[in-house]
């Protein structure tokens, strides 16, 4: 029959301990190894976390230890770490200094740090990069549809603004999909979204050759001003940028020039930067272009 051992209480599951705290608490080297899975779970050679099966937080705690020292939850790690839905998944991403050498298992995907200095939140636990630079780190790590759904969730939820952002976007040289993040930030910061109305133009509009919107149109029966119309159709068109959004109110419009007999869509970045071709299909069923199926 297998031996039983407790670990001593101080060895609360998902805590990490070298070999030599193990050995003192009486789990010596090769019973780690053989109740591996069972008592302990293996982060890297000679480290191990208390617990068979680990949260992703105990990961993120794991992932920092193994990456120690001056190791950071990084990119959507980070983001995870402060809240943000969506992101606690593997691999964790963590930040190292570019001299560190490191073999990280399979699930740690290490970073080192590269131009522009990064706000590092050390008193933290686990210690993270500091939201704004995450937001921007978490952009690289993903595809352009992917960048601007990270950017409307964090500002649409009010996590930081557009003026942060944009601050510290421009204290770097080198960022994936730059002119597209640049541009919705941008729109975000001036309360207007002239970028996504140029794109509708560019992308949609000329691209299949709709008819031209008649752009800030005032609703007669409401007074109330709207990104676009079609008037002889009675469709009126509304341009969401990333910044706040409330959809109460939104609704609250959408219902009322319903009232009047007007339809109204609306439009994101990532309708018309990567949808371009079902939004013409929507404004104009008929509408075709070279890259439409």
């Amino acid at each position: 029959m297998r031996k039983r051992i407790v670990l001593p209480r101080e060895f609360e599951a998902g805590s990490a301990a070298d070999l030599g705290q193990l050995s003192a608490a009486g789990l010596h080297k090769h019973t780690a190894s053989r109740r591996e899975g069972e008592l302990v779970t293996r982060v890297r050679r000679g480290l191990y976390v208390v617990g068979s099966q680990m949260t992703w937080h105990q990961q993120a705690d794991a992932a920092i230890a193994a990456c120690a020292p001056d190791a950071f939850l990084c990119a959507t790690s980070a983001l995870a770490a402060y809240g943000v839905p969506g992101f606690d998944t593997l691999p964790i991403h963590v930040l190292v200094n570019p001299d560190r050498r490191i073999a990280p298992p399979d699930w740690i995907r290490v970073h080192r740090k590269q131009g522009g200095d990064r706000k590092l939140n050390r008193g933290l636990s686990p210690p993270r990069v500091g939201f704004e630079d995450s937001v921007l780190d978490a952009t690289d790590c993903l595809d352009a549809m992917g960048a601007i759904a990270v950017l409307t969730r964090v500002l649409q939820e009010r996590r930081t603004t557009a003026h942060r952002l944009r601050a510290v976007l421009g204290q770097r040289a080198r960022v994936r999909h730059r002119f597209l993040i640049s541009a919705a930030i941008s729109d975000a910061a001036n309360g207007v979204h002239s970028a996504l109305e140029h794109l509708y133009t560019t992308r949609v509009e000329r691209a299949h050759k709709l008819p031209p919107l008649e752009r800030q149109y005032i609703v007669p029966e409401t007074g109330l001003a709207v990104d676009g119309a079609l008037i002889a159709q009675r469709k009126l068109y509304e341009f969401d940028g990333i910044a706040f959004h409330d959809p109460d109110e939104d609704r609250e419009r959408d219902n009322l020039h319903a009232s009047f007999r007007y339809a109204t869509s609306r439009f994101g970045w990532v309708d018309i930067a990567f949808r371009s071709c079902k939004v013409a299909q929507l404004v104009d069923p008929t509408s075709r272009c070279v890259r439409c199926r």
